[in-house]
């Protein structure tokens, strides 16, 4: 609590930062969307609120950070700046996007699959092709035999 000029009480209790899901409970991944909140018990009204990430100050304000889809750029430690005229307080959540692993396994062999597809079709086109050319050339060798 603090007390200024006559008459003037701030009560702060309870700055908390709150992480609120808006799809399930698993662990974090990419394309997730969820909103941090900063909460503070206060009696001013006219209160600030900033966001950082890793001590850096982000482009935005108010007590809600949006993430309409999380990447795994996102991953941090999020900040909470909650100022008044006369007083402030920070809180600080971790926030960890883990990387859904099996699909970019899955995205490798399907590609390495491909690629070896690909690469086998060249080769046996290939040699399809030197085949033809070979019994051309052999036919006219034959037909240059008959004639003489």
């Amino acid at each position: 609590m603090w007390t200024g000029n006559p008459g003037v009480t701030l009560q702060v209790t309870d700055l908390k930062v709150s992480l609120i899901r808006l799809s399930g409970n698993e662990p974090l991944k990419p394309g997730d969307s969820l909103n941090l909140t900063c909460d503070v018990n206060c009696t001013q009204s006219s209160s600030q609120f900033l966001w950082s990430k890793n001590n850096i100050q982000l482009n935005t304000s108010g007590p809600v950070l949006h993430f309409p889809a999380l990447t795994l750029r996102d991953s941090g430690n999020y900040t909470c700046i909650w100022k008044t005229s006369t007083t402030s307080g920070s809180k600080t959540i971790s926030l960890q996007v883990e990387d859904d692993a099996g699909w970019s396994i899955w995205i490798i062999v399907l590609v390495m699959g491909v690629l070896i597809l690909v690469i086998v079709a060249a080769v046996i086109y290939r040699r399809r092709q030197r085949v033809k050319i070979q019994k051309k050339t052999m036919e006219k060798v034959l037909r240059k035999h008959r004639f003489q």
